[in-house]
């Protein structure tokens, strides 16, 4: 048999000879009593400015003149478009760069991800 019972996280023996589950910090026990969910209570969800709980996790959400990055995650300043390029053979290192162009100035700033 599992030794964890079938609990996502944590197992624990209870009284009378039974087991409880229990989940690591940041995560909640879900209904069913053996899954763990995330919640915004640690580190946020995840999210860079708003945490919602929702009843699949978190779900997040972004200051004014902000909108959600693609990532679901980042926020990035309104009228910033995020384009990322694809891979090209010339990017011997696999690495991609993320152009963000302001395009109310027509600047272009590029950042390493």
């Amino acid at each position: 048999m599992d030794k964890n019972h079938g609990c996502a996280h944590i197992c624990r023996e209870a009284q009378k000879g039974g087991i409880s589950c229990e989940c690591r910090p940041g995560f909640q026990l879900t209904r069913n009593m053996k899954d763990c969910k995330l919640t915004c209570n640690y580190g946020n969800g995840g999210c860079q400015h708003i945490c919602e709980e929702t009843d699949h996790g978190p779900k997040c959400s972004c200051h004014m003149k902000f909108v959600l990055h693609s990532d679901g995650k980042t926020c990035v300043e309104s009228g910033v478009a995020v384009v990322r390029e694809p891979f090209s053979a010339a990017d011997s290192w696999g690495l991609h760069f993320l152009h963000s162009v302001l395009l109310n100035k027509g600047s272009i700033k590029q950042t390493l991800v």
